[in-house]
């Protein structure tokens, strides 16, 4: 089935059934689920008396049949609310095992996004375990933690930027409540049109070519950033370099790991006895001195902007990012940055290629996406029907679904590339 078209529906009455199957596999473990699970409160919370007002939710279809679903409801129980006291809703999402790791759950997490806005919400939340795979998912796809209680992460997504005239909803700001118990060939996959940046949001007249780069592994070497902080924590603390090296590459995840999850981990397999927020402070200190752009970079930008090119970064982070961004010297090397935990939109969210756009006072039309994340950079050109170029990093290409314009070693090489395509 990986070549067939996948659509995302929204949910009817008819796919009740299947969102009853999809909470009992995102709520047991694997396996079995217990003698009458499909009628425990934790479970028909989900899809009793659907169709009331704030019930939202897609299922993806291919080739007739369902891959999976993800939805969203104002509980009785809100797990978090707004400033205001309004309940937030809540996200449920799963997909079958055998369609897993090829880019549903993010686009099906973009299209329930759209859907929920469209409906008036401003915020979405989400509960998750902090050793869940998927919560690598929840943060690319901008959801914030707003709550720890041990394990049990509350998480919040910004959908639209708050009016004046309206009580705030931010992933900071928001209330948590009391719960109870609780190199391949390029194509271009079918995409659900509810991926695309509106109209509106793009600016019209003369416009210059946009390049949109990513920020970590892209401009910026973060994985020899890393390894030389690496390098020199095992040194200070006289670690066995083989052993803690291994963990600390294990725990980093290549960046997608949480700096407090990531430090955790660290913390308890080395035996550090160093609280984690003083392991994280000294992190960032470290980082924001070594980042840097490599000379072949800083020349490729600046013959962007040579040759009439518009030039701007989206990247999915914090604040740290607009450090890292200022540490480079890239602030004055494009026309603007997004940065994902500002604008309410994270990659491969194609809002926030749309914002940027904006900010450079140009359109997508025609844009590139330079990146080394497939899920991230390569899924969001898809998503806005932009050409790309994946920075490979000595891995091969593994999603059928969808593909690269070209393929690169390093950002120098790919606006070269850009530059040779567009004659």
């Amino acid at each position: 089935m990986k070549n067939q078209r996948m659509e995302l529906r929204p949910v009817s009455v008819a796919d009740l059934p299947f969102l009853t199957e999809m909470t009992l596999l995102a709520a047991f473990p694997p396996g079995p689920s217990p003698e009458g699970a499909s009628d425990m409160p934790h479970v028909t919370r989900w899809t009793v008396d659907w169709g009331r007002p704030g019930d939202v939710g897609v299922v993806a279809w291919s080739d007739g049949q369902r891959l999976g679903a993800a939805w969203c409801r104002l509980q009785a129980d809100a797990l978090a609310r707004s400033d205001a006291g309004d309940p937030l809703p809540e996200v449920a999402i799963a997909v079958l095992p055998e369609h897993r790791a090829r880019g549903i759950g993010t686009q099906m997490l973009t299209a329930l996004d759209r859907a929920a806005a469209a409906g008036g919400q401003r915020a979405l939340s989400l509960t998750v375990n902090a050793l869940n795979p998927a919560l690598h998912l929840y943060e690319r796809a901008g959801f914030d933690v707003v709550l720890r209680e041990g394990d049990r992460l509350t998480m919040v997504r910004l959908l639209v930027t708050p009016g004046p005239d309206t009580a705030p909803v931010s992933s900071a700001g928001a209330r948590v409540g009391p719960r109870r118990n609780p190199s391949p060939k390029a194509h271009t996959p079918a995409v659900a049109e509810g991926n695309r940046v509106p109209d509106e949001a793009t600016p019209t007249g003369s416009l210059s070519r946009l390049v949109i780069f990513d920020l970590d592994n892209t401009l910026a070497n973060r994985q020899r950033f890393f390894g030389e902080w690496a390098a020199a924590l095992i040194r200070e603390r006289h670690l066995d370099p083989e052993t803690a090296l291994t963990i600390l590459q294990d725990a980093d995840e290549d960046g997608v790991a949480p700096r407090t999850v990531f430090f955790e981990q660290v913390r308890a397999r080395l035996g550090l006895a160093d609280p984690v927020d003083d392991l994280i402070d000294r992190y960032w200190r470290d980082q924001i001195g070594r980042y840097r752009c490599d000379d072949e970079t800083i020349a490729g930008l600046r013959l962007l902007r040579r040759l009439g090119y518009k030039t701007g970064i989206a990247t999915n982070g914090g604040v740290r990012q607009i450090d890292k961004i200022k540490a480079c010297g890239l602030d004055r090397l494009v026309d603007a940055c997004c940065v994902s935990r500002v604008v309410g939109f994270a990659k491969p969210d194609a809002r926030l290629f749309g914002a940027l756009a904006v900010k450079c006072a140009t359109s997508l039309d025609h844009a590139w996406v330079v990146g080394d994340r497939p899920e991230t950079d390569i899924a969001g050109a898809v998503a806005i029907g932009a050409r790309s170029v994946w920075l490979r990093r000595g891995h091969d290409w593994t999603n059928a679904d969808y593909g690269p314009t070209l393929v690169a070693e390093t950002a120098a090489e790919a606006i070269q590339f850009i530059v040779v395509a567009d004659g």
